[in-house]
């Protein structure tokens, strides 16, 4: 009888224990179609832009409308419909799918993941967001400090800082009076013994701004257990983790946010794969095991493909990847109204009538007196650079780093940046261009100089074109960013 005993209110489930249960079960059956359907989409950048966008957030409502005590199973059935979606999508063993991998892809995209959180993270959150916009309308009365005391157990789950948090605010209810209970609570939040995170907690609960207190939680429960994963990555292993840190910024990841509307955007499925398994650190299964590459080191290659993307010189597809950069990055600039030439000869003979060096791009018409990005001289040579996020791959052998190194990104794109300032310097020593370093990591990381310059480009642009900034540096990065993953797929799958 208990089993019977409910109803559907608003999509959600009200009723007895029993049937919400059975509910939910039949739920999990519902979205185990979609995501059989979801799987027959042919195109895999559409085929993951779903996944994320719609089937991941078909299950949130019911997050935040039923106690997470009721909703475990059923969160842990819909994690593994993820799972077992990215397993056939990406044609994996179910071994390689570790839960190491698996953590890794559960962050958002700028935080080096696929854009979406582990469900475990989400139940909580949602539910936590949904009671405090409840509570938000019911300030001031007595039920508001009880109902957060009922919510405790949830987030101490979600996140063990919040702990103490929720401790203090067990002895408020001393207080009669709602009011006087409400301020201290209010005044509670800026408590610095109690740490940042429960103070961006009691911002956005006292605040009206609710619609992203889901986000922020799942964020602020992600770090916390990041950050005490981080620092517990054995020696042998800071490569990857150095790999990882590079890929926790949005330049990085802009390949995986495209809707493939233009040629300059598609990857094929092939390349898709290819790049999500050089992203994480799966096995290619183009590369055999025990491999050896033909190139003048004879290494035995890694199974990732990081030799094949940046380690081997070898039929010129390096120089290839450089090049169709090169040029997309010319086409941009064209794009923002600057006047470009691709590989200008003549640039430094008045120093050495021997020296036939040609920068990459030479910007003859470069946005001047910018405050942000102040160019004083033209013009602007630039000189496009791809640089490992891993040392070691030329002999197929990564090199241990230390901790420090492992924990700072960009530390690689950094050093071939000073490289190319050096050369530059000795090539124009009276300085008559600009040199702009255009430098990624194979992360896809883009160094903070290369930023500023397509910055200021579309900073300027704007003016002209009546489109902002922000959209204009954003199809920049992504345009570039689709390119590079086009040129990693492509040198793994033509040298296997």
């Amino acid at each position: 009888v208990e089993r019977l005993y409910g109803a559907k209110v608003l999509g959600s489930y009200v009723g007895s224990d029993a049937y919400i249960s059975a509910q939910l079960r039949a739920y999990v059956d519902e979205l185990r179609l979609v995501r059989d359907k979801l799987s027959l989409v042919q195109n895999y950048q559409c085929r993951l832009l779903l996944f994320r966008k719609s089937f991941c957030c078909k299950p949130l409502h019911i997050f935040r409308t039923i106690s997470p005590a009721l909703t475990k199973q059923f969160a842990r059935d819909v994690e593994e419909l993820k799972k077992q979606f990215l397993v056939k999508m990406l044609n994996l063993h179910v071994s390689d799918l570790t839960d190491d991998v698996y953590e890794m892809m559960s962050h958002p995209i700028q935080g080096g993941g696929l854009g979406f959180y582990h469900v475990g993270v989400v139940s909580s959150a949602a539910y936590v967001a949904s009671l405090a916009a409840c509570l938000r309308r019911l300030l001031p009365s007595e039920e508001v400090i009880e109902m957060l005391l009922q919510g405790r157990e949830q987030l101490q789950l979600m996140c063990g800082t919040l702990v103490h948090f929720y401790d203090a605010i067990g002895d408020l209810q001393l207080h009669a009076n709602p009011r006087t209970a409400y301020q201290k609570l209010f005044d509670l939040s800026y408590d610095r013994e109690l740490g940042t995170v429960q103070s961006q907690l009691m911002d956005h609960v006292m605040s009206k701004r609710l619609s992203d207190l889901q986000a922020q939680l799942c964020s602020l429960s992600v770090d916390v257990n990041q950050q005490g994963r981080l620092h517990t990555v054995p020696q042998h292993n800071r490569a990857r983790l150095y790999f990882f840190n590079s890929l926790r910024n949005k330049e990085a990841g802009a390949w995986l946010q495209v809707t493939p509307k233009n040629v300059y955007l598609q990857l094929s499925n092939r390349e898709m794969e290819v790049a999500i398994r050089h992203r994480y650190f799966l096995p290619q299964a183009c590369i055999r095991p025990s491999t050896r590459c033909t190139c003048s080191a004879r290494p035995i290659v890694d199974r990732f493909g990081h030799h094949y993307v940046q380690g081997c010189g070898t039929y010129g597809f390096r120089t290839r990847s450089h090049n169709l950069l090169a040029h997309q990055l010319n086409m941009l600039l064209r794009y923002f109204g600057m006047d470009c030439k691709r590989e200008e000869t003549g640039r430094f003979c008045d120093i050495d009538p021997n020296d036939h060096h040609r920068p990459d791009i030479t910007v003859f018409n470069p946005p001047m007196e910018d405050s942000v990005f102040p160019i004083k001289t033209a013009p602007v040579v630039i000189d496009v650079s791809v640089t490992s996020a891993i040392k070691g791959t030329g002999r197929a052998c990564f090199v241990a780093i230390s901790e420090a190194t492992s924990m700072q990104p960009g530390t690689h794109a950094e050093t071939r940046v000073k490289e190319k300032i050096n050369k530059y310097k000795k090539l124009d020593p009276n300085n008559t261009v600009h040199f702009v370093p255009f430098v990624l990591e194979s992360s896809g990381l883009l160094h903070s100089t290369a930023k500023a310059f397509l910055q200021l480009g579309a900073r300027k642009a704007a003016e002209v074109l009546g489109i902002p900034a922000e959209n204009l540096y954003s199809y920049a990065i992504k345009c570039i960013s689709v390119t590079f993953q086009r040129c990693v797929a492509t040198n793994i799958i033509q040298q296997s």
